[in-house]
């Protein structure tokens, strides 16, 4: 927003702009969203299956859950779920701000649009 010039022309190129930028972020945290929730599925699904062997193998509940979780393979999956967790939230926040940013370019529009039209 430093750079551009206030009239109505640059600022409808800007929101062309950031309308694409726009399109590109929603595509890109459909994909991510997908990535993420077959992060968590392959998590759930393994940590089931170890605390049924856990289970099984008549170790005492109370401790199943942590061992579980201290779980090689588990924890390995909790990290990549957990980092695109934090990455779709990012993501979440970078289209939130450029619609932020957008809804500045349209008052400013819509304010020289009252300038030029006088009224």
């Amino acid at each position: 927003m430093d750079n551009v010039e206030l009239d109505p022309q640059s600022i409808m190129k800007e929101l062309q702009t950031f309308r694409h930028k726009l399109g590109t972020l929603n595509g890109e945290i459909v994909k991510l969203g997908n990535k993420k929730s077959e992060a968590e599925r392959k998590y759930r699904v393994l940590r089931a299956q170890k605390i049924v062997t856990l289970r099984d193998a008549k170790v005492p509940v109370t401790i199943i859950t942590d061992l579980v979780k201290g779980d090689e393979e588990v924890a390995q999956l909790k990290l990549e779920f957990d980092a695109l967790d934090v990455l779709y939230d990012n993501k979440r926040e970078n289209i939130r701000s450029l619609r932020d940013v957008m809804s500045v370019y349209q008052s400013i529009l819509n304010y020289l649009r009252i300038e030029i039209t006088g009224g």
